[in-house]
Parts: structure tokens; sequence; C-alpha cells
């Protein structure tokens, strides 16, 4: 999410990052700092119950083809609504594996969510962000 919040188009907004690959990762930052509990917890709505489980048991069935291909995309709609409507996101940016993937591509649309430009690697270019542009820790 901090590598995102880096770019000039996401300057000044509150940007929620949905990493969707072999788990689901958030992050948000606002206010120009990183979104964290006291002890430095992120928001961890993979662990959120969602049907009979959790919405990264739901999320999966996006990469493993023994899983519902339905159920993902609700509990894929269920992440991106939380990251609105309850962390108040202005845009969502999706990433990871699966994110990227021709299964979800559909939902990027309809969600109006953006799209990495860092790809399967925004992880790394958000590590990369925290060691050059430290604002975070004010």
């Amino acid at each position: 999410a901090w590598g995102h919040a880096c770019l000039p188009q996401f300057a000044g907004k509150r940007i929620g990052t949905l990493a969707l690959g072999t788990g689901v990762g958030c992050g948000m930052v606002t206010d120009g700092r990183i979104f964290m509990g006291r002890m430095g917890e992120y928001p961890r709505i993979n662990d959120l119950p969602f049907g009979n489980g959790i919405l990264e048991d739901a999320l999966g069935g996006f990469n493993r083809p023994e899983d519902s291909p339905r159920d993902a995309f609700a509990a894929a709609i269920a992440a991106v609504s939380i990251l609105r409507e309850v962390l108040f996101a202005d845009e969502v940016v999706v990433c990871g594996g699966v994110g990227l993937g021709t299964m979800f591509s559909p939902l990027v649309e309809k969600l109006k969510l953006h799209v990495s430009p860092f790809g399967e690697d925004a992880g790394l270019y958000g590590a990369a962000a925290l060691a050059v542009y430290d604002s975070w820790k004010a």
C-alpha cells in the first residue's frame, strides 16, 4: 500500500491495497501514514468471517479448481467493500498473481479497481518505497 501511495496519481488519497495470491493481504495508507494498530498490526481482512470460513479461504476459489469461483467473486466483492465502506479507501489497488490473473479481471472493471503498476512484485516495490520515502514514521 505504501508503494502505491507514493505514486503521483494517488498522492493525498486514502489508498487501500488488496493483494491476492496464494493468500490475501491488505494494506491501507491514510493521511500520508501507513494505517496500523498500536503494535504494528495491519488490516487483517483475510481473517474475517465469510460463509462457512474466512475471506481468505473463499478467495482461494480463484486459484484452486476444487473451490467455487462464485464464492471467490462474492468474497472479493466483500473485501473491496470493507476497504471502501469500513476503512473509507478513496481508491483500491489490486495486486498479486491471482489479483492480476484473468479470472479476477472482470471484477477489476466492475468494481472500478486500479491494477498495480508493480504487477506481482508490488510487495517488493512497497518495501523499497519504505526505505526511500520514510515519512511514514512521522
